[in-house]
């Protein structure tokens, strides 16, 4: 061990970033993000079943179908989850504003990207609490923060020189992602496009490498993507459909840009005590679930239900979802509960989707149209791309998820129309970076804990 642990502490990888040719240490640092990406599939799964056991057996329902509970459970349910995680919280002495990408982000210019081991508690069972209560907060944000834990753990325990940290965090991002969502390219992308915004072009092989031995153990262990999309017709018929893509682009980028600036300034918000936030998280999304379940929970059912079912949904319910499920997760996020934010995006932006579909079908009733399936991965992806600032990422995503190229180049034009939109009203480079500065206002300003 000793001797490994030499061998590996000698590894700098700016000598690799000098001598690009230089492979001789690309197999160890291959080996090593491998590592980190099958302990963090085992950590997600993890997490994953706790939610999935903790509705099930709890709540007697499928993590999907939380809505589907009786009126008061609906309200009483969110409520003494929000109690369980202030507890929670209040025992490890850890906010929940601490915990999430923000938090990786933070620790990653701050600390060295050293993960605590009471933050990273507080996301595990904070975020299971959280999630298996009806929040309507996202996976991935937790499931990020669980995979940088173990890639912090193992940066550490062997020493290693510090120029390496950001491709193993960048592993584990990517494997986490993939582990959710099944979608490792897009993984990859995303970590060096948001989250940790650079690393190095000899170790993007080795990361995703990483992310691929996510995909095969998540499918080794019978573990299927938490996003499924049905099976889609993947062209747009008439241009007729394209000319509808830019005011769908432009309301998918006012949409975006509202949601973050109401994540920014929930997160300024400056309530101390952390038991206090969590409880009024708690009554607001239990009294919004009482007069309509559908906005109870992770929103993932949304990708399975088929067109009968959202023929009864009007235009003004349809975008009143979108609406009220961003300002949910803005006060849930923004106030400390241990959820994320880009799973609200997949599920608001499919929902937008079917706006689209409608929207096209009422002003073409008697044309062939594409499927609902197709426009509600459109609307996914565009509105990541819009939240996040991540086009690249978002286009690959709707590939992935797609596995057709016919899809991309209807996605390019409401992807760019979307951020073009967003990004001018937002002015910040990402919603992370500006809640980071935020946080770290009013974390300077008040005391640790509850």
């Amino acid at each position: 061990m000793q001797s490994l642990r030499s061998f590996l502490t000698s590894l700098n990888l700016s000598s690799i970033r000098d001598h690009i040719g230089d492979v001789r240490h690309l197999p160890l640092l291959s080996l090593l993000n491998i590592v980190i990406g099958i302990l963090t599939v085992f950590i997600v799964v993890a997490f994953r079943m706790s939610i999935e056991w903790g509705h099930e057996l709890i709540l007697g329902v499928d993590f999907k179908s939380i809505s589907e509970m009786p009126g008061w459970a609906r309200f009483c349910v969110p409520l003494g989850g929000a109690v369980l995680v202030a507890l929670v919280g209040r025992y490890l002495n850890v906010d929940g504003r601490q915990v999430g990408v923000v938090h990786v982000m933070h620790q990653q210019h701050v600390a060295d990207s050293r993960m605590p081991l009471r933050n990273s508690l507080m996301q595990f069972v904070g975020g299971s609490v959280a999630l298996s209560s009806g929040s309507p907060g996202g996976w991935l944000g937790p499931a990020i923060h669980l995979g940088a834990s173990a890639a912090s753990l193992i940066h550490w325990r062997l020493s290693l020189p510090p120029d390496s940290v950001r491709t193993l965090l960048a592993a584990s991002v990517a494997s986490a992602i993939t582990a959710c969502i099944d979608t490792p390219i897009a993984g990859v992308l995303l970590a060096s496009e948001v989250i940790l915004l650079r690393f190095t072009f000899a170790s993007f092989v080795s990361v995703m490498l990483a992310a691929g031995t996510s995909s095969v153990i998540m499918r080794l262990l019978g573990y299927g993507p938490l996003i499924q999309f049905p099976e889609m017709t993947l062209a747009m018929n008439s241009l007729t459909e394209f000319a509808l893509i830019l005011p769908a682009g432009i309301l998918i980028g006012l949409i975006a840009a509202g949601f973050n600036y109401s994540i920014e300034i929930t997160s300024g918000i400056h309530i101390r005590s952390f038991t206090i936030r969590c409880l009024i998280v708690g009554l607001v999304v239990g009294l919004v679930a009482l007069a309509w379940d559908e906005i109870l929970g992770s929103g993932f059912g949304v990708f399975t239900f088929d067109l009968e079912h959202w023929e009864a949904w009007t235009f003004v319910a349809l975008i009143g979802f979108i609406l009220v499920k961003f300002l949910l997760v803005s006060l849930s996020v923004g106030f400390g509960m241990p959820v994320g934010i880009i799973s609200p995006c997949l599920v608001t932006g499919a929902v937008f989707g079917v706006v689209m579909y409608k929207t096209v079908v009422l002003f073409m009733p008697a044309a062939e149209t594409s499927d609902l399936a197709f426009y509600m991965l459109l609307g996914s992806c565009a509105m990541l791309a819009a939240v996040l600032n991540a086009p690249l990422t978002a286009l690959i995503t709707v590939f992935e998820l797609s596995g057709s190229t016919h899809i991309i180049f209807s996605e390019m034009l409401l992807i760019a129309v979307a951020c073009l939109t967003a990004a001018p009203l937002y002015g910040r480079k990402s919603v992370f970076e500006a809640r980071l500065r935020v946080i770290t206002d009013v974390s300077s300003s008040q005391p640790r804990g509850n």
